[in-house]
């Protein structure tokens, strides 16, 4: 009768212990799946921060999705390692599938050479996974250093991309192309400055007009007179200079005095009227002491004919331009 009672004392213990362990299970079920959505966060925002920052290897495409990259990071930035064993490491411990690890990878090793001033390095690796935006992105960040030599390595590492090259932001290219033919036109480099001018104009023909105009400029010290008031012309009637009269002004001018060179009298009289239409509220250093004076003069001094009208003088020379209107 004993051995009867404290069995059916035991029982309730019995049953509270596999209630108590059902209920530690589906803690322990909720905690794992509360945990890897979390992770997911974690990733989703590590994604969304790195492509708003515009510095992360995940510009080029989606990201991939492999997680522990914080802990890589730790590793990656240890700079008492070598790179490529840091690579090593960093790959050991990353989980995705190979394709988006293989790639991680490879775009994590360009970012480390690009850190360390290695243009060649990091160049080859982008190139091997089509990351074009990333070296525009390099070139970006030597512009922002005036590291001239190293912002020209990267331009050249996108032309010899290929294909790649297709995909890279073709406006950020053109202007980075623009400001590096600006810095060999200050230096003096006019072959290096007029390659770099016309690079831009290919790139983007409907926006480049301070390619345009420095390319007429450059044209016109070298005696291609013709060719320099196609690119002025371009420059002068580029719709992104609806509002910057002073780029109108400097354009139209040079026109005109080019257009007196060649004996085009009545041509440069209508440039000259054009000029001065558009130089209203000129900034300081495009209005020295006597400027108005002098296209007034010059405009002044050449006959034309009763009635012209400008437009209708300049349509000629606007139908030749690079821009469509």
């Amino acid at each position: 009768m004993s051995d009867l009672s404290s069995r059916s004392l035991d029982r309730p213990r019995v049953h509270d212990a596999v209630w108590f362990a059902c209920v530690i299970g589906v803690i322990g079920v909720t905690a794992l799946h509360i945990g890897d959505l979390a992770a997911r966060n974690r990733r989703s925002l590590l994604s969304l921060e790195a492509i708003r920052a515009g510095r992360s290897v995940y510009t080029d495409v989606a990201a991939p999705v492999c997680s522990d990259y914080f802990g890589v990071r730790t590793i990656l930035s240890d700079d008492g390692i070598p790179i490529e064993d840091r690579l090593r490491l960093a790959e050991a411990d990353l989980h995705c599938l190979p394709a988006d690890r293989q790639r991680l990878i490879v775009l994590l090793a360009a970012q480390l050479y690009a850190d360390e001033g290695d243009v060649r390095q990091a160049c080859s690796r982008m190139q091997s996974v089509g990351a074009a935006s990333q070296i525009v992105l390099q070139a970006d960040k030597a512009l922002a250093a005036k590291d001239y030599p190293t912002l020209e390595a990267y331009l050249r590492c996108l032309e010899s991309a290929g294909t790649g090259a297709t995909h890279a932001p073709r406006w950020e290219t053109a202007w980075l192309y623009e400001q590096l033919g600006a810095h060999f036109d200050v230096t003096g480099d006019s072959v290096k400055a007029m390659d770099a001018y016309l690079k831009a104009i290919a790139l983007e023909p409907q926006i480049s007009f301070r390619a345009y105009l420095a390319t007429g400029r450059l044209m016109a010290t070298q005696g291609q007179r013709a060719e320099a008031v196609q690119f002025l012309v371009s420059a002068a009637v580029n719709p992104m200079l609806a509002n910057m009269r002073g780029f109108q002004f400097l354009a139209w001018r040079d026109i005109g005095f080019l257009l007196e060179e060649e004996g085009r009298m009545i041509e440069a009289g209508c440039a000259y009227a054009k000029a001065l239409a558009g130089a209203q509220d000129l900034p300081a250093e495009l209005s020295p002491p006597g400027w108005r004076e002098e296209l007034e003069d010059r405009e002044r001094s050449i006959a034309k004919p009763s009635g012209l009208d400008t437009e209708q003088c300049l349509q000629p020379l606007i139908s030749e331009s690079r821009v469509v209107q």
